[in-house]
Formats: structure tokens, sequence, C-alpha cells
């Protein structure tokens, strides 16, 4: 067990703060959401309710959740991104349809093929960070979006698809950079046009990715790639009632939440598994000492990523303090009650799923690194609904299982070829973006085995 400051860097304010709004919407988190099932907080600005119980989670997510919609401040800072139809936007029908007909995309056995290309992918970015220079720092997080974005374009679309990975990756920082601003805006209800710092860039890559998208899409169609990729099962994704498909618009939308949204939670587990292993040296080397005993020299294949205890709870804890989602919005349809919460209709309901993961009447030494804790005999243990990293009910992540099936193959074969250290006095700050991002990113010294 790992226990250091540096993973929980900053104070929670005794109420919600606004202003730590601007910065970092997890900073606007009170203090008694790591301490309490509920906090109620009623301001000038809204009335918010924060839910950290497990069972008034399922009650929110399943039990009622047709009482409750997406949130406003969610769908104006993501809807203009992503699209309307996305599944990552969308709701009622205009949800439905879509998310049925991707459904059998992502299933696991669509999956097995893929591994092997995901240890390829990961086996490239080995042989590049051999070749950094000695003795300098490696920025790790943007090593691991470029990782991540080679393996989610061919995984969908295959490796003969022309996109310019460095270009796209920035735009994607680039246009969830002002998330903070456009949550806030909307929580004022502040006019669409109303200028914020970075808008302009995010209007930029905006058109840039939706372009580089609708560009792919329109090659693609009428075109099967024969292959293992997914491309092939998206697009002729049926619903199951009308035999309808994705119309192009859909598709586009889709697309880029796959390829954009998609990328960000093996990125960032990525980032924060080595960030977190870079400190805690003995979690690194049971990591060697289990690849080498499961896989050995070989390259990584689809039999091997559930032997790979060890490495799967090492990313699941890094999920558990640094959840990709660091919330999960909802705001009340109509008048309604929530265990012993009652709501009028447009109270805001927030599960904040960065202290729900840190909460102390959940977790047990909750901000120090344990993947121990994950081991299946301990994790039976868990109350359901106290762990949240790809959300949970209908609209839990569709995309879990490619996720961690990704993620472990990558992190196996970078920790067996590469060791990783962390720069000292480097201090790293989760900022919530689409996903929890390291502020300034990771710089990690990385030097061959």
């Amino acid at each position: 067990m790992l226990v250091d400051p540096d993973l929980f860097p900053f104070e929670p304010p005794a109420r919600p703060s606004f202003g730590a709004l601007r910065r970092s919407f997890i900073e606007a988190f009170p203090r008694t959401t790591y301490e309490q099932g509920v906090t109620h907080a009623k301001t000038l600005l809204a009335d918010i309710f924060f839910i950290c119980d497990p069972d008034l989670i399922h009650d929110l997510l399943i039990g009622q959740a047709d009482a409750f919609g997406r949130d406003v401040m969610f769908l104006r800072t993501f809807g203009s991104v992503l699209g309307n139809t996305s599944l990552f936007v969308a709701e009622g029908e205009g949800w439905r349809r879509p998310r049925r007909a991707a459904t059998a995309t992502f299933r696991p056995e669509t999956l097995v093929p893929l591994v092997s290309m995901m240890a390829a992918v990961a086996g490239r970015a080995v042989e590049r960070l051999r070749q950094r220079p000695k003795g300098l720092p490696t920025e790790i997080n943007a090593e691991m979006n470029r990782v991540t974005l080679e393996l989610s374009v061919e995984a969908l679309l295959g490796p003969a698809v022309s996109l310019d990975v460095h270009r796209f990756a920035n735009a994607l920082t680039d246009i969830f950079d002002p998330t903070a601003w456009q949550m806030l805006l909307a929580l004022l209800s502040a006019p669409q046009w109303t200028p914020y710092p970075g808008g302009w860039r995010h209007l930029r890559a905006r058109a840039y990715l939706r372009g580089e998208i609708d560009r792919i899409v329109r090659s693609r169609c009428g075109q099967t790639t024969g292959q293992s990729h997914l491309w092939d099962l998206f697009r002729a994704g049926r619903e199951a009632e009308t035999g309808r498909a994705m119309t192009h618009v859909e598709l586009v939308d889709n697309l880029l939440t796959f390829i954009g949204a998609g990328l960000e939670p093996v990125g960032v587990a990525l980032s924060w598994s080595l960030w977190l292993l870079a400190k805690d040296q003995h979690a690194q080397q049971r990591i060697v000492d289990e690849v080498l005993a499961v896989v050995g020299d070989e390259n990584i294949h689809a039999a091997h990523v559930k032997q790979l205890v060890f490495t799967q709870a090492v990313i699941q804890e890094a999920l558990r303090l640094y959840p990709p989602a660091a919330a999960v919005f909802r705001q009340a349809r109509k008048e309604t009650t929530l265990g012993p919460c009652r709501l009028n209709a447009g109270a805001h309901v927030i599960i904040p799923i960065f202290a729900l993961h840190r909460n102390l009447r959940l977790w047990e030494n909750p901000n120090a690194f344990d993947p121990d804790r994950f081991h299946p005999d301990r994790a039976k243990s868990r109350l359901p609904y106290a762990y949240l990293p790809f959300g949970a009910g209908p609209r839990a992540c569709i995309g879990a299982v490619y996720a961690m099936t990704a993620a472990t193959a990558v992190l196996a074969t970078l920790v067996r070829a590469l060791s990783f250290r962390s720069v000292p006095g480097h201090k790293v700050k989760p900022i919530a973006r689409l996903s929890l991002r390291p502020n300034g990113g990771i710089p990690l010294f990385v030097a061959p085995r």
C-alpha cells in the first residue's frame, strides 16, 4: 500500500465552491461528499444534491432513471461537441436507437481478435520510448494519448485510415479544455454565444474533429474491411425491432464519441497507472513478475488478459483514485423524492464519483494506492454502486470491456519492457475535463529493463 499526500493534492471546500468550478469541477465538491452519503447545497445559482450513498445511486440511475434527465450543464458542455445523437448525450428514443445498433460492436467476443493488435500498438510505443534521450523525463500522458488514439482508430477502422494522430489528439485537448467555463456558464443560464477563455480554440478544434470524422465515414461507407476491425459491425448494426441502421449523422456523432471520448478512459487509466507505479516500485515489480509468469517473452494474446489479475487490479485502483468520468450529472424532470431527499423539478443531482471513490464510509484508507483491494476475494465485500469508473445502469459505458482489455494489454507490455520512475519534487494534479486528466501532464523517467 502506498500512502502519499500527492495522491490527494487539494483541500476540499467546506461548501460547494463555484470559484473552484472555473478551475476543475472536482475541486467544487464539498468536504462532506468524502464523509457522508448525501449533501444538499441550496445556493442562489442552483439547488444541488450530491449523492454518495450506493443505495440512492442505484435508485437514481436504475430504479427511478426515468424521473431524471441529463443535466443542462452536461448537455450544453458536451452536446455541441459530440452531437445530439451521440450515445454520450442523446436521451429517450434518440439514445435507445443508436445504443441498440452499437451494442454488438463492443461484445467481449468481438474484442478477442483485437488483443494482438493492442499489444502491437503498445510494442511500437515501447520502441519510441526506448529511443528517448537518456536522463530526461518523458511526458507520459501525451504518449498514452497517442497510444490510445492509435488503438481506437485501428480497432474501429483499421490501420489503413489516414489520420494525423498528433493533430487529432491536440484538437481533443483544445475542444475539452474549456469544460469548466462551459459548465459554469450553463449554470448561470448565460447565452450560448457568451465568450469564454479558450472559446475560439474550442470552435476551431470542433470543426476540425467533426470534419475529419465526416471524411472518414464518407470514405468508409460501402466498404468492408474483411479483417478483425469493428467498422463492419458498427456500420451494419441494426435495431432488433425495426432493422433500422444508424444514419450518417449518427455514425459521425458516435464515431467521434468512440474515437474521441472513448480514447479518454484508456489514456488516463494508463497515465495514472504508470504514475502510481512509478511511485510504488514494489507494485511495478509485481506486474513484471506476473507478466513474465503468465506471458513470458511472447506477445500478449486474449487468453493472457484474464490471467493478469494484479495488472488489472492496478488499473482498477487507478480508476478508483482517478476515475475518467469524475461525476455523473442528472436533473429532476419533475418534483420527486430520492430516499430522504425531496427534489423540486429542475434540481441538480450529482454523483461526485471522485469523492464517492474516496468516501470514508465506503473505503478503507481511501486516499492510499492499494491494488490488492481489488483482489477477487476482497472485492466480494464491496457494496454495489460504490465503484463507478464506467458508470452504471442503462447508460453505463458501452466500451468498458474494451477499455479494460486495452489498458491491461498495453500496461503489461510497457511495464515488462520498461521501468518507470517519478520525477522528484514534481506534483501532479488532476483536472476535470471530459475525463480526469493530469494538469500539465506526467513527466516520468523511462528506461529499458
